[in-house]
């Protein structure tokens, strides 16, 4: 596994930081292997770590997995909001596939931004402009699969087995399964 600057710059808060500032959140990572069906992240757990998915794919989903906010795949993140300060996570995170990671623990941010106090309020600014747009589209996620039961049974049936034959189909058809069929 390899990261560079350029998985650093695909996050929105760390983009915002200066050149040395990257290169030290870098060296930190370290990488982390799941198989499929791995939990990642349990809800309810307190948050210590953030992690970038170098390959792979994962579920964000509610404690007993059964309902799926969204999947995430390379250059995708989550755990953010440990990073803030002691957070109890909200949702839980599987692999769906083999997951290469790599992992940002809270103790190394802090060192991190210890060395320049202006890089934590770049960085949290960003962190919570992200959580807000994540929050807004967790809502709807949860508004639409009520408004369109077809919606919820089509993740389901994608997240249980993985070998749904839509495999091939873009994310936006995953929520909106009916959209192959209004052209016709």
């Amino acid at each position: 596994m390899n990261v560079n600057g350029d998985d650093i710059n695909g996050i929105p808060f760390f983009s915002l930081c200066d050149e040395a500032t990257k290169e030290h959140l870098v060296a930190l990572l370290k990488p982390r292997i799941f198989l499929p069906l791995d939990t990642i992240v349990q809800h309810g757990e307190v948050g210590k770590e953030m992690f970038l998915i170098e390959q792979g794919l994962v579920s964000v989903t509610t404690k007993d997995h059964k309902f799926t906010f969204c999947t995430l795949t390379k250059g995708d993140y989550f755990g953010e909001t440990c990073l803030l300060g002691s957070t109890i996570r909200v949702a839980s995170v599987r692999a769906l596939t083999y997951c290469d990671c790599f992992v940002l623990t809270k103790d190394d941010f802090n060192e991190v931004v210890e060395l320049n106090p202006s890089v934590r309020k770049i960085i949290c600014k960003g962190i919570s402009t992200v959580i807000n747009r994540k929050s807004k589209a967790n809502k709807n996620v949860i508004r639409n699969t009520k408004r369109y039961p077809k919606c919820q049974q089509q993740l389901d049936w994608h997240i249980t087995d993985g070998n749904s034959p839509d495999e091939q189909l873009s994310r936006e058809a995953r929520w909106k399964p009916d959209s192959i069929f209004r052209n016709f």
